[in-house]
């Protein structure tokens, strides 16, 4: 129980954890799962992002939101992302 509460806070501050890199790469395992997989594309039609939209993603963790709403909002769009933490540096 301690250890996923400990996992719990970490979450609130991953910088000040002793192996922040673990949340970046527990990001990177998720994303790769079949709920994100199914999530994920579902998410984006939702927002219906296009050509021109600005675009804000607070809590961006790694940045693999921002990168591909990038792609659909194109040059004409804009996309910030911004995170907490500075190891997750989306």
């Amino acid at each position: 129980m301690a250890n996923k509460q400990n996992r719990y806070l970490g979450w609130r501050d991953v910088d000040k954890t002793r192996e922040p890199q673990h949340y970046v790469k527990d990001l990177d395992s998720y994303r790769s799962t079949n709920p994100a997989q199914e999530m994920l594309p579902l998410t984006y039609q939702m927002l219906h992002p296009r050509p021109g939209h600005k675009i804000l993603d607070v809590g961006c963790g790694t940045g693999d939101d921002v990168r591909a709403l990038a792609a659909e909002v194109g040059n004409s769009g804009h996309v910030v992302g911004v995170d907490r933490s500075a190891v997750m540096d989306c």
